[in-house]
Order: structure tokens, then C-alpha cells, then sequence
């Protein structure tokens, strides 16, 4: 255990404060008496006792950490400490036998005297036990104290990176599943009409490429995020070609909003996939954006056959409902944690289908100045 500079600061002002401490106390003991002696001798003996405590504090301090008196360790270390005490209180007593008659001599001109030395060790023994044990206990509490600290501060880093590598997982996961789906969509159209295809697999190619930028960030601006839906939908329009309308309510001031990257992507690509109406064959979505206090709402509908009462149930209990929107309520946990929402209903009435399917996020509202608060 090391100490910094302040600590060596706050325990060379403890001991000093200590020293006079003690020393008002003895003179204000005489005059509370109505006794008021020359204040030099007991200020010259309360500061040089603090003094010495103070030297042999750092000799007892690296003792206590090659003989940590901590759980586990304490009766092994005992015989340690019994034989430290012995010592550390005979060399106080003999410090203070050697500054004291030096000092008396230097500030008052006269000698001091002891007494017989063999029972000034006896005497000064309690009260060095006492000092002793004292500056042991305080060793090892700040000891306990630093440890709890770093123990706290390597579970946070832990949970830290354990939430990191959650999220890489998840993003990761997130793109073999779209780009599985692109290519079906590729598919669909290549013999149909090749020239399509192309278009679709130049706009992927660019979506791609727009990814792979977003490569070590897990929040984007939602001008960024709404960029990346716009070459999502590229791609979709190539697909659906007039049958496709896609429609969008955000205001200005919420594109600095920070938001998780592919986080409107797979709410829409599920659109796609289950959104189309089963009578006339088109596509229509909805994407609204508002702020209501500290919070961002984000709303997908399409206006297709809705949810069915399997899956709106499961939905409603959080349950897996497909690879993209479960990946995606995932990372929402892992972000944000109990301050995100993730609802998937049926729009209009939640429980009747046929009226489309209505995705909506709840997440704190941060703007790109400030750092987003993750819930880790």
C-alpha cells in the first residue's frame, strides 16, 4: 500500500495538531488551577512526544504492510506485532530521552532531567501500547478502506468491459442478420429484373460501408442514424418501388440527440418483413421523433396486418420476437437499463390486429455536447 502526497500531508498535520492538542490541554489544566506557568516546557514536552510518534509512524507503516494485520493473517502475524510493540515504545522513550534535555537546553537554557531512565520505560509503556495500537488500527483501516475502493473501482471496470463486450456481441449479431436478409431480398428480384438487383446491391454496398464507419462508437447522432436509414430505404425502394411510402415527423433540434447506431433499422426492416398489406400489396411507414422532458420518444408503424395474438402477447412480456428487435431491446437494457422503454403493440388497438404494428423507444434525452449517461 502506497500513500500519496495528501495523505502524507494529512497525517504529518494530524500529528502536529495532536502535539498541540495535548499541549493546550496541559496548560489550560494549570490555569484552570489559576496557575499560569511559563507555557515553553510543556509545549517543548507534548511536541516532542509528537514528534517521535511521528518518526517511528513511518517505520510502523511499512512494518504493517510486510505483516498485514487483516483477516486470515492476524494470529499468524500476532508475535509479530507483540515484539514491534516492545520495540516501537522503547525507541519512543529513548527518542524522547535524547531531543528533550537538547531541546530544553537549546530553548531554556536549562537542563532537563527524566528521572531514572530503567522506569521512565515501565511508565511510558501504557501509553505507548496505547499509541501504538492506535496508529496500527489507523493503518489498517485506511488500508481496508483503499482496498474497498479498488476492489469497487475493479468491479466497475469489470462490469465496464463485461457491458462493452455485450454490446460488440449484439452489434455484431446485428449484421449477418440484415445482410441475410438484403440478400434475400436480392434474390427475389434478380431473375425478375437484373438491373434491380444491381441498384440494390450498389445501395448495400454503400449501407455496408456506412457500418463499418460506425465500427468502434456505440451512440451516433440521430442525423447520423436517420443517414443510415435513408440507405436502408434506398434499398427498399429499389425493392417495393412505388408500393413503399415511407413518411417521417422529426424536428430539427432533436438531430444532435444521441441514440444507439442500427437502432431505427431493424424497427423498420421488421416493417418490411411484416408490414406489407395483405390486399393491395403496399408498404407504408410511419417513423415520429418528439422530445417530452428529459426524454426521447421514437415511434415505427406500418399499416399492415398487425400482430397476431401469439405474437403481441409475447411481445407484451418481453420475449423473443425475432432476432432484430430482440437484439435490439437488448442493447436498450445494456445502455441504458432501467431508464429506456421498449413496447411492441398493435397500433391502434393493442389487441387487434390488422391494424399495423407500432414499435416505440423511450431513451434518455442527450444531446451530442454532453456525454451519454449509460446505465452500466
Amino acid at each position: 500500500m502506497r500513500l500519496s502526497r495528501n495523505a502524507v500531508v494529512l497525517i504529518t498535520l494530524v500529528y502536529l495538531f495532536t502535539g498541540l492538542f495535548f499541549f493546550s490541554y496541559r496548560y489550560l489544566e494549570e490555569g484552570a488551577n489559576n496557575r499560569w506557568p511559563d507555557w515553553r516546557p510543556p509545549f517543548l514536552n507534548e511536541m516532542s512526544a509528537a514528534l517521535a510518534s511521528y518518526i517511528l509512524f513511518w517505520p510502523l507503516f511499512w512494518f504493517t504492510n510486510r505483516y498485514p494485520f487483516v483477516r486470515g493473517r492476524r494470529w499468524k502475524h500476532i508475535g509479530f506485532y507483540v515484539l514491534a510493540l516492545f520495540a516501537w515504545s522503547f525507541l519512543h522513550t529513548t527518542m524522547l530521552a535524547t531531543m528533550r534535555p537538547v531541546l530544553y537546553q537549546l530553548v531554556l537554557g536549562k537542563r532537563f532531567d527524566y528521572g531514572y531512565l530503567p522506569v521512565r520505560y515501565l511508565m511510558e509503556f501504557s501509553i505507548g501500547a496505547f499509541v501504538f495500537w492506535a496508529q496500527v488500527g489507523a493503518i489498517s483501516a485506511f488500508r481496508f478502506q483503499q482496498e474497498l475502493r479498488n476492489r469497487e473501482v475493479r468491479t466497475a471496470q469489470l462490469e465496464r468491459e463485461l457491458t462493452q463486450a455485450h454490446l460488440d456481441a449484439l452489434r455484431l449479431q446485428l449484421r449477418p442478420h440484415f445482410l441475410f436478409n438484403a440478400l434475400n431480398a436480392v434474390s427475389s428480384v434478380m431473375y425478375e429484373d437484373p438491373r434491380k438487383a444491381d441498384r440494390m446491391i450498389t445501395s448495400l454496398s454503400d449501407f455496408l460501408r456506412a457500418v463499418l464507419r460506425q465500427e468502434s462508437t456505440h451512440t451516433v447522432t440521430l442525423e447520423e442514424e436517420l443517414r443510415l436509414l435513408d440507405q436502408y430505404l434506398a434499398i427498399m425502394q429499389v425493392r417495393f418501388g412505388d408500393r413503399l411510402t415511407f413518411t417521417r415527423s422529426v424536428p430539427d433540434a432533436l438531430l444532435p440527440a444521441l441514440v444507439p447506431p442500427l437502432l431505427l433499422q431493424p424497427l423498420v426492416e421488421n416493417c418490411v418483413q411484416h408490414g406489407v398489406h395483405p390486399a393491395t400489396g403496399e408498404l407504408v411507414i410511419h417513423l415520429e421523433i418528439r422530445a417530452e422532458g428529459d426524454a426521447l420518444h421514437l415511434s415505427v408503424r406500418d399499416h399492415g396486418q398487425g400482430l397476431d395474438a401469439p405474437v403481441a402477447e409475447a411481445a407484451a412480456e418481453g420475449s423473443r420476437v425475432g432476432l432484430g428487435l430482440t437484439n435490439t431491446r437488448r442493447r436498450l437494457e445494456r445502455l441504458y437499463g432501467q431508464q429506456q422503454q421498449f413496447l411492441l403493440t398493435n397500433a391502434g388497438d393493442a389487441h387487434a390486429a390488422g391494424t399495423g404494428a407500432l414499435a416505440s423507444i423511450v431513451l434518455p434525452l442527450t444531446l451530442e455536447e454532453t456525454e451519454p449517461a449509460h446505465a452500466l
